[in-house]
């Protein structure tokens, strides 16, 4: 996983890769971090070997 959100701004992106032998899969979305806040907002698409499928979502990191 690769996320590029630089302090300086509220969006960011995120780029995801995982397998093994039997599954793989990669997604990719657009981050936008709330103000002052761990929450940050993401929509983006996750493809695999099965299908493509478009998502919404949010995350709290407070690292």
């Amino acid at each position: 996983m690769t996320q590029l959100l630089p302090s300086n701004t509220a969006f960011g992106l995120q780029l995801t890769a995982v397998g093994d032998d039997s599954y793989s899969g990669q997604s990719m979305a657009l981050l936008y971090r709330l103000e002052n806040t761990p929450w940050t907002l993401r929509t983006g698409v996750q493809h695999d070997s099965d299908d493509t499928k478009l998502f919404i979502g949010a995350s709290y990191n407070t690292f």
